[in-house]
């Protein structure tokens, strides 16, 4: 709604209608920002459930050239990339590509999701990436579309003509949001996910698009990162079925996690 001493009755009245007259049996609202009008509004009743999160992202306000960005970076962090950057690079051929062509990107998609299902395996993770098939379907025919706004893009880095990292994004007049990402770990020393955000974030810095880094505080974005939002993700119950729904979702989950540590419990003491 326009920006008004009325706007926070109109968006109430919003909400009210979508609550009462919306045939739905839960209404879902992910990652709405905390310091938002709606979220100011709609934090006054009392959802079935809420998750709180971070969303992470670099911004270009404030630096005219890629180098001011660049000197806002740790010191040493800057000089481990200098260095394990150098090292391929002496070892072979180091090469970035913006992979828009959408002939190319079914053998990407297939490197990027492999890498990712054999991550996720390792590391005893449960995802929907690992079954996918529809999904990467999906990103395909959308990159064969290449609308100006919304599309996909893929961007790699090769050595000597081989994908060692890869992520994906979805692109919009103002910002880049990684979405998928992974790298081959026979590299892992060299840190190519990393090589490969710094490469990224050059292509963005020259199209001033804002990098969005998604949600969560891991580790490896905090090297890049100047802004960070908090979220809220908000649901709430229309009908009895949608209590029983939401129920029956929070004891799977609560039966899941309960789950996994028991699978994860090793005991200390040799005699239990």
């Amino acid at each position: 709604v326009e920006n008004s001493s009325e706007a926070d009755r109109w968006v109430t009245l919003a909400w009210q209608k979508l609550r009462t007259i919306h045939s739905s049996d839960i209404v879902a609202l992910p990652f709405v920002r905390t310091n938002s009008r709606l979220h100011r509004i709609i934090s006054q009743e009392r959802p079935m459930s809420a998750w709180v999160n971070s969303i992470s992202s670099v911004s270009w306000d404030g630096y005219q050239d890629w180098e001011s960005y660049y000197q806002s970076l740790k010191r040493d962090f800057r000089q481990s990339l200098r260095r394990t950057r150098r090292r391929l690079a002496q070892r072979g051929n180091l090469s970035f590509e913006a992979v828009t062509k959408p002939e190319e990107f079914r053998p990407i998609i297939n490197w990027l999701f492999s890498h990712k299902a054999e991550w996720l395996i390792r590391t005893k993770q449960d995802s929907p990436w690992q079954n996918a098939e529809l999904y990467k379907e999906f990103l395909i025919h959308v990159a064969a579309e290449r609308e100006e706004v919304g599309d996909v893009t893929l961007f790699v880095l090769k050595f000597d003509g081989q994908i060692i990292s890869a992520v994906l994004t979805r692109n919009s007049k103002f910002s880049a949001e990684a979405v998928i990402a992974a790298f081959d770990r026979t590299y892992s020393k060299y840190g190519p996910g990393q090589l490969l955000y710094e490469d990224i974030l050059k292509w963005a810095f020259k199209r001033r698009l804002e990098v969005d880094f998604r949600i969560g505080n891991q580790p490896y974005k905090r090297h890049w990162i100047n802004r960070e939002s908090t979220v809220a993700t908000y649901r709430f119950v229309n009908s009895i079925w949608g209590a029983a729904f939401s129920l029956a979702s929070r004891y799977r989950s609560k039966s899941k996690s309960l789950r996994c540590k028991l699978l994860s419990f090793r005991p200390t003491d040799p005699y239990i």
